[in-house]
């Protein structure tokens, strides 16, 4: 990671060193002290950059990330706080909420729910009662907020935890209702917002209750047909659809060894969608686990092989930790019909966890997937 002067900093170079600071926090190669200093070289920077607010807002949101991973949490709530005084003296109240939930989104993805979680709540107390703007503009922020804490920490709490379905559910539907509101005057700015949190209800029922698999899918396509969207748009919005009902099907498969009728006729996700190619490599892990429980354990060999291949092919880091969770359930489905292809992605499961120890924290870390498939393994709660 390049380190940079507060002389050298420009503004491409501030934004890249707050990209690199964000992934080593996240991955745990950069220490929490180093995270620190680095972002006060750019705070100083920025100051001199007032027009800047987005990119000091996001400064703000990952020195609060800092103190939360250190237990700091009174730092944490004064750095919170310190970005929504800077979002409502410019009138940002908007960019305030759509950054702390890329944010939020980050920290999922690392393996930090709880951390997620208390700042979801945080946004959604202060888009329900601190934000300020005209009537659009508040919308704008409760659905940004409720759909980021019902559709990210929650829901993958819910994954562990059927008691958060509910609680899940109840912000998704707020941030629906607030998407559906927005769309009614300008369906062409809002309606992939309506889809979007439609989408994320129907993830949470087809992969948290996916006996509730069929009618949730229907209900999302439905919503979809009335909130139509270009062509382009909309063939994005049906791949991830298709990604979580086949995700839902794996999942009902893991926990109940029950093979969903008609999955045969799914069609996968469209792997031309540009940076979506995740959907299709996650789908064709789930289809590959279908598959070999029905005893096709050629075709499942495939799918598992072009899956592993796909994922690992990118450039994000999770990508690769995804591709090494198809790799262990290769190794899983295909042991006793196929076991010279079982062990060789097996093996390279074990390889790219060992080389990605410190990505993913908490109950889906690299070393928790060497324990026997049962209840308490990190498959039955990982969201990939």
């Amino acid at each position: 990671m390049a380190d940079h002067g507060f002389e050298t900093l420009t503004l491409p170079v501030a934004e890249t060193l707050l990209s690199e600071t964000e992934f080593g926090l996240h991955s745990g190669d950069l220490r929490p002290n180093e995270a620190e200093r680095r972002l006060n070289t750019v705070d100083r920077f920025l100051k001199t950059h007032p027009a800047q607010v987005g990119l000091s807002l996001r400064v703000l949101a990952l020195k609060g990330s800092v103190c939360n991973h250190q237990g700091r949490s009174a730092e944490a709530e004064k750095y919170s706080l310190q970005a929504q005084q800077l979002a409502r003296s410019r009138n940002h109240d908007v960019a305030y909420v759509r950054s702390t939930a890329i944010h939020i989104v980050a920290l999922v993805d690392g393996g930090y729910i709880a951390d997620a979680r208390r700042e979801g709540e945080l946004l959604v107390e202060f888009a329900v009662h601190g934000a300020h703007g005209d009537d659009d503009d508040l919308k704008v922020c409760r659905m940004f907020a409720h759909g980021v804490l019902g559709g990210q920490p929650l829901y993958q709490a819910a994954l562990a935890d059927s008691r958060l379905i509910k609680q899940s559910q109840q912000h998704l539907e707020k941030a629906l209702e607030e998407a559906i509101s927005l769309a009614a005057s300008k369906p062409r700015k809002y309606n992939n917002e309506v889809r979007r949190d439609a989408g994320y209800l129907a993830q949470l029922s087809m992969c948290c209750s996916p006996f509730a698999m069929k009618n949730a899918f229907e209900a999302a396509r439905k919503i979809f047909d009335q909130h139509p969207v270009p062509p382009g748009e909309d063939a994005t919005s049906c791949a991830y659809l298709y990604r979580n009902r086949w995700f839902g099907a794996y999942r009902k498969y893991l926990l109940t060894g029950r093979v969903t009728a008609g999955y045969e006729d799914w069609p996968l996700p469209d792997k031309e969608i540009a940076h979506d190619s995740w959907l299709t490599a996650t789908s064709l892990k789930y289809r590959g686990t279908l598959l070999a429980a029905d005893g096709r354990n050629d075709l499942a060999s495939e799918d598992f092989t072009l899956a592993v291949e796909l994922l690992c092919r990118a450039e994000d880091p999770l990508a690769h930790f995804i591709g090494a969770t198809a790799a262990w359930q290769a190794g899983q489905s295909l042991a006793a019909r196929r076991p010279a292809i079982a062990r060789k992605l097996a093996s390279r499961s074990r390889r790219i966890f060992n080389s990605l120890g410190k990505l993913v924290r908490g109950v889906c870390a690299a070393s928790k997937w060497k324990m026997r498939p049962g209840h308490r393994h990190p498959q039955n709660v990982f969201a990939y």
